[in-house]
């Protein structure tokens, strides 16, 4: 599978209150070695770490090891 297709299919996976364009140049960030969530604002490296926990249940097999379902990271999002 080609990056463009996973970045496409991770931009929409979870409706956030992060605008699509933030969330695909989170997405792009996080694909590369300097990434440096330090220069972010917290909204953003919020949303990044649920960017990373959503790839993380993509994995085959993940689910049934991590014992806590996505929805779980989507409220917690939306409690903050």
């Amino acid at each position: 599978m080609s990056k463009p297709s996973i970045l496409k299919k991770l931009c929409f996976r979870i409706p956030a209150a992060t605008p699509d364009a933030v969330r695909s140049r989170l997405i792009r960030s996080l694909s590369r070695w300097h990434f440096e969530p330090q220069k972010l604002p917290d909204e953003e490296v919020l949303a990044s770490t649920l960017i990373l926990f959503e790839s993380l249940f993509r994995i085959e097999g993940m689910a049934d090891v991590i014992p806590v379902d996505m929805s779980v990271y989507l409220s917690l999002r939306d409690s903050l």
